[in-house]
């Protein structure tokens, strides 16, 4: 602090009480004035405590605190200190009681708006760095839940999602991007990373983007067409109740406006075949019913959700008829409901009034310490802080003032929804007793978690109240040897709406519930699908016969949605591998199958679209697991694009639009890679291929020649694939190995593990030390020596190499049979991570719910089993593969 302030503090007692009541009131205002103490001074010797801001000063603002640094860390950094700045005032406002918490709200809304605005536009900056053509800018972002409704809390999440105006190719592309739909996700991406990141300055938001079709498993951004054709085919009531808060909040106002005229039939019925009243009361229980006790004063009975559920409920029944009502606001809706007599007069004053004051609760709760707290404090002592803050005399007169609020909250609902209160501080209740022991031998891990979760489903499917029922219902569920993520799961497809009639049929037949439970207890990313896709579970209860069959199904989705083409076939592949109807290898090669069936269909696509390309002898080879055949749950494509050259500039441009076409028809399908190919990223995507040829014989590296040990041809002229795969194969078997192969590729190998697996090899499973890449190493090595001598063992599927190794006397039978089984035991490891995770790393979680799924998964019955056996497989790898290297000739 500086003199001058110094003096005037103790001079001036209005500066005194300013501090005292700040410090007294947040913890979080006093860090960020103790961290930046001449803000005191900015707060105290200006009017901003005393002025509104709104979005165009703010948009202004935060322009001007970017624009004062040139390193992109540096704006960002400069963007946070602005906006901790910014939160100091308007939290300083709703204390000194300069204003209300609807003016607090608007404000941190617009304070939010500001700066996604600004992220987008460094977003924009920062990926054209380089470039000379100007490239797009019509990426909207819309807001949703309480960003979108312009109700913001001091510590509240924001929810987003990107759209853009219509899919088609970037112009010009820049590196791997090379179509609309990359280059927005790319800046989707980098502006939730902005947004969301910490440093030395802290952060801005934590950004939510499960919102967006398809979950936490969609593109971040996507087009205005494709989530019309999500909505218009899978959109669920929670999806339009969650729309009524959609704003556009920043980037390309026109865009957003088109995507809210879009959806607005799907969010505002003018004709309702059913009606929503039910189904939210039903999400409105679930949600209570997993609540601790009675103090949460958003979601529990008579709490914030309440109001916002029956503004919603009665927006979705009318807003179709009354444009009025098809408004973000929840004060302003109720006003809307009231006029058009939807609401009584009365009910409406009392919901704003008790809307009014839990804000100001919930913002009191936030600002304490900026944690995103909606729970009232335990300790008395802590109770009467909180009341002294509210302005109360006492804790009792707090509580009192509180629970009237509630009840008339509860009442209003209750008229709407045609359900009772609930008994006061009770949350949901328990519907049945299970007892403690009943719940111990079950398996369960955490049993109160499973007890609120029975609760939840006891909800959705009423025989499981009968207690004969329950107890049959727990040692199926007891049987799949993951309870706790079983119950969770199962609890996810029950609050599927689209799926509960189905859902109550499968639990009164034995078959179907076990294989459902089989799903729920093995695969998270099944149950994710399941509840988004109710034709897929209607197929799963009433046809399972046809799902554990072999060969694909749904062929009618191939010409017309190749998105969920891949995801019904997948899961069928999926669900005949956990029913043990097919092994490890055959489950890989099915997957492989499919994304071959796939890449031939959008291959053909793709040429036909470039009439240029029709007389061109082109072929795509994959690569990788693809090119083995052993593709996993997750994987990506590597693809290499080749083609013979006519003298000519227009057949090398003309196939290089094929590959773009390709990767385009390709998108949100799979992830494409073609980085395989010459001179990697920075070249066109297709190659010639005598070029390809005298580079490969030039300057391609050991680990490119061991990469083409996976090639494989899928698509093209099949004449002129063939004789490519041949003239790689005689590159790479029959060229003489390098003196130092060995020790080249023992090096690759170490210094693979160093770089991929971010500085610990102990938990990586795929390049840590013995892991999946220990096998591939090992194998490729060998036959990288002695494919040359028989075109057997120069096939690229792992498990057929060994095979033909040990067929041709290169490998031992017994070590073969090792190798073999290590191989197989991560493969399926490999595939139980990935059905039951969202990144696809090869690591075994953490969280004991889902380390013991995954070690029922490889049948074994704790994790402490799977570690060591991991463990021990993990050693033998390593060991197989150096004594292997060793022992191979030079």
């Amino acid at each position: 602090f500086s003199s001058a302030w110094l003096r005037d503090f103790s001079e001036h007692r209005l500066l005194q009480q300013i501090l005292l009541e700040i410090f007294a009131q947040s913890q979080f205002l006093a860090d960020i004035l103790v961290r930046n103490p001449e803000l005191f001074r900015w707060l105290t010797s200006t009017n901003v405590l005393n002025s509104t801001a709104n979005k165009e000063q703010y948009a202004l603002d935060s322009l001007h605190a970017v624009s004062l640094f040139q390193r992109m860390e540096k704006k960002t950094d400069s963007l946070k200190r602005f906006h901790r700045r910014e939160l100091l005032r308007i939290g300083s406002r709703q204390i000194l009681k300069e204003a209300d918490v609807r003016t607090t709200s608007a404000e941190l809304s617009a304070l939010a708006d500001a700066m996604v605005e600004t992220v987008l536009r460094l977003a924009y900056q920062q990926i054209a760095e380089g470039i000379q053509t100007p490239l797009p800018q019509n990426l909207a972002v819309i807001g949703l839940g309480k960003l979108g409704g312009e109700e913001l809390n001091f510590s509240s999440d924001i929810d987003l999602m990107f759209v853009y105006d219509q899919d088609g190719l970037l112009t010009p592309a820049i590196g791997r991007i090379a179509t609309l739909h990359e280059y927005y996700s790319r800046v989707a991406e980098y502006v939730v990373r902005r947004l969301s990141e910490h440093t030395g300055e802290g952060h801005l938001y934590r950004v939510d983007m499960r919102l967006r079709p398809d979950g936490q498993s969609g593109p971040l951004a996507a087009a205005r067409a494709a989530y019309m054709a999500y909505y218009e085919s899978r959109g669920e009531l929670w999806e339009r109740q969650m729309l009524i808060k959609a704003r556009v909040i920043a980037g390309d106002r026109e865009v957003g406006e088109k995507w809210k005229k879009d959806i607005k039939p799907f969010v505002y019925h003018k004709t309702l075949l059913a009606s929503p009243i039910e189904e939210i009361a039903n999400i409105k229980a679930r949600i209570e019913s997993k609540l601790e006790d009675g103090t949460n004063i958003k979601l529990g009975s008579g709490g914030i959700r309440d109001i916002e559920f029956t503004a919603q409920a009665l927006q979705l029944l009318n807003g179709g008829g009354n444009a009025k009502l098809q408004t973000e606001s929840t004060l302003g809706a109720l006003r809307g409901l009231s006029e058009a007599g939807h609401l009584k007069p009365q009910e409406t004053g009392s919901m704003e009034r008790a809307y009014a004051f839990l804000r100001t609760v919930e913002d009191r709760l936030q600002l304490l310490h900026g944690l995103q707290e909606h729970s009232l404090p335990e300790s008395p002592e802590e109770k009467r802080v909180l009341s002294k803050q509210l302005g109360f005399g006492s804790s009792a007169s707090f509580e009192k003032e509180l629970a009237k609020h509630q009840k008339n909250i509860r009442t209003v609902f209750s008229s709407v929804f045609g359900v009772p209160a609930a008994p006061s501080g009770r949350q949901g209740g328990v519907v049945f007793s299970v007892r403690s022991l009943e719940l111990r031998q079950t398996g369960f891990i955490d049993r109160t978690r499973a007890l609120k979760n029975l609760n939840a489903l006891s909800l959705e499917i009423p025989d499981f109240r009968l207690q004969e029922r329950l107890s049959g219902f727990l040692k199926s569920v007891h049987r799949q040897g993951a309870p706790d993520l079983c119950l969770e799961h199962l609890c996810v497809l029950a609050a599927s709406a689209p799926l509960k009639r189905a859902l109550a049929q499968a639990a009164a037949h034995q078959s179907a519930l076990d294989l459902i439970l089989l799903l729920c207890s093995r695969s998270s990313r099944s149950v994710t699908l399941l509840a988004r896709e109710p034709l897929l579970f209607e197929a799963l209860v009433g046809r399972s016969e046809d799902l554990l069959g072999p060969g694909f199904g749904w062929s009618f989705l191939k010409e017309s949605d190749l998105i969920r083409f891949r995801q019904y076939n997948e899961f069928k592949f999926v669900l005949r591998f956990l029913a043990g109807a097919t092994t490890v290898q055959m489950f890989t090669r099915e997957l492989s199958d499919l994304a071959d069936e796939i890449l031939r269909s959008a291959f053909g696509r793709a040429r036909d679209s470039i009439p240029a390309c029709a007389f061109i002898p082109v072929a795509l080879l994959g690569l990788g697991k693809l090119g083995g055949r052993e593709l996993s749950v997750g994987s990506d494509l590597d693809l290499v694009l080749l083609y013979q050259k006519d003298g000519g500039g227009e057949t090398a441009r003309a196939v290089d639009a094929l590959g773009r076409a390709l990767r385009q028809s390709l998108e949100r399908v799979y992830a494409v890679d073609f980085r395989l190919r010459p001179e990697g990223k920075n070249a066109p995507l297709a190659a010639e291929f005598d070029y390809y040829v005298e580079y490969l014989k030039d300057r391609a590296s050991l680990w490119e020649r061991q990469a083409l040990v996976k090639t494989r041809f899928l698509a093209g002229d099949a004449q002129f694939g063939a004789s490519v795969v041949e003239i790689l194969q005689q590159f790479t078997y029959g060229t003489e190995l390098p003196r130092s192969w060995k020790k080249d590729i023992g090096a690759m190998r170490k210094r693979m593990g160093a770089e991929r697996s971010k500085g610990d090899q102990r938990s990586d499973l795929k390049v840590g030390i013995g892991g999946l890449v220990d096998l591939e190493f090992l194998v490729q090595s060998m036959q990288l020596r002695y494919g040359g001598q028989s075109a057997e063992l120069m096939n690229p599927n792992s498990f057929e190499a060994v095979a033909a190794l040990a067929a041709a006397g290169f490998l031992k039978q017994k070590k073969a049979a090792r190798i073999a089984l290590n191989l197989s035991f991560m493969r399926r490891l490999e595939a139980s991570i990935r059905l039951n995770a969202e990144a696809q790393h090869f690591v075994l979680p953490a969280d004991p719910d889902r380390l013991q799924l995954i070690a029922a998964s490889v049948q074994l019955h704790s994790p402490k089993q799977l570690r060591n056996l991991v463990r021990r497989i993990r050693k033998e790898n390593r060991a197989l593969l150096t004594n292997i290297l060793k022992s191979l000739p030079r």
